[in-house]
């Protein structure tokens, strides 16, 4: 492995810890929520900062990651076979946490898995507790990794949108919205543009998004939110925003620090360290059967008599594609990442050189 997370967050912890201010003093990758919520334990609660316990702290959400889903599974399936299987099937592919202790992904996906949970109680009954913390969810998610946290919350925008009382604007909202998702990968990537994995990477997930938002826009979604609700999730977001914000800028801070931080350092960033993922035939055909299959699925679902064999076709079909995906897992499961030493492009960087290359499975 070719980086080491685990010093270089341990590092900036042990600065802040120091009184050093973040992003002015301290370099960092990720949004200040991270080191609000995380480095806390540190700062506040004044855990010593030792390789034990980042790696403790990183167990804790290994198991509680797996314990949410496992405890998904069974709320779906009410088996305990499968909750059994969900749970040992998250603890081995969770087991990539282990490479990055206290890395900013494991907070992320704890509260990415806490959202179906929050949906599937909106869904019995829209409870103001509920939708609030959906919105500081998604606020710390931007405040963390900001591409993911634009990813979330268009996902639950195109949600919310189509569950919403008939409004006016909502028509309009909803396709603006799905425009945007369908654009966001290439608008995420412009700064690669110009390299040909990117062009693979982008029509793969824009052909996964849209297959998704097809699919689902058949579905029927009851109409339970109004603009009430709507205003809870959306001031809970903004509550989590100024609060983290000011805590940092307290902490003596700059805003164009900050700003910087979140938002512009990564489009520089992003030209000198990069990680290609090699789309493989599996994946790429899987896309375009995804794609196709959605097409069929809204055409045949728009006539009743054959609604249920619309429904069983996509089935069938996924389970097909997720076999042969499993069975060609080593040509379509893998990424490899260069550290390009310079701004210079050329081929040579593109194509990964064998002293910077590592391999690390996706947990898909």
């Amino acid at each position: 492995m070719w980086y080491d997370d685990e010093g270089t967050l341990m590092i900036a912890f042990r600065d802040l810890v120091n009184g050093r201010r973040l992003y002015d003093d301290i370099f960092s990758l990720y949004g200040p929520f991270y080191f609000i919520s995380i480095g806390s334990l540190f700062t506040v609660i004044r855990l010593p900062i030792s390789h034990d316990v980042v790696r403790f702290i990183s167990a804790v959400f290994w198991l509680l990651l797996s314990i949410i889903m496992a405890g998904l599974v069974y709320r779906l399936t009410r088996s305990l076979i499968a909750c059994g299987f969900a749970y040992l099937t998250a603890l081995l592919l969770l087991k990539m946490l282990t490479h990055s202790p206290t890395h900013p992904q494991e907070m992320c996906l704890l509260l990415v898995g806490l959202l179906p949970y929050l949906l599937w109680r909106i869904a019995q009954r829209p409870t103001p507790a509920s939708l609030a913390i959906i919105g500081a969810i998604v606020s710390a998610l931007l405040l963390t990794k900001f591409n993911l946290g634009i990813f979330v919350a268009i996902a639950l925008a195109l949600a919310a949108i189509r569950a919403t009382l008939h409004q006016p604007w909502r028509d309009w909202a909803f396709a603006a919205t799905t425009v945007a998702g369908l654009l966001l990968p290439v608008a995420l990537m412009l700064p690669l543009f110009r390299l040909p994995w990117v062009f693979a990477y982008c029509g793969f997930a824009t052909a996964t998004v849209g297959s998704a938002i097809l699919v689902w826009s058949r579905i029927a979604v009851p109409e339970i939110l109004t603009l009430r609700h709507w205003s809870i999730c959306l001031g809970a977001a903004a509550v989590t925003a100024i609060v983290t914000l000011g805590i940092v800028l307290v902490g003596g801070t700059s805003p164009h620090a900050i700003f910087y931080a979140v938002i512009l350092q990564n489009v520089h960033l992003i030209q000198n360290w990069y990680i290609p993922t090699q789309i493989g035939d599996v994946a790429g055909a899987a896309a375009a059967a995804s794609l196709i299959m959605a097409l069929a699925y809204v055409h045949l679902s728009s006539q009743p008599a054959r609604y249920k064999l619309a429904q069983r076709m996509v089935l069938r079909l996924k389970l097909w594609l997720a076999f042969a995906a499993i069975a060609f897992h080593r040509t379509a499961g893998r990424v490899h990442g260069a550290l390009p030493l310079s701004g210079r492009r050329d081929a040579a960087n593109d194509r990964c050189p064998n002293y910077l290359r590592h391999v690390t499975r996706l947990a898909a």
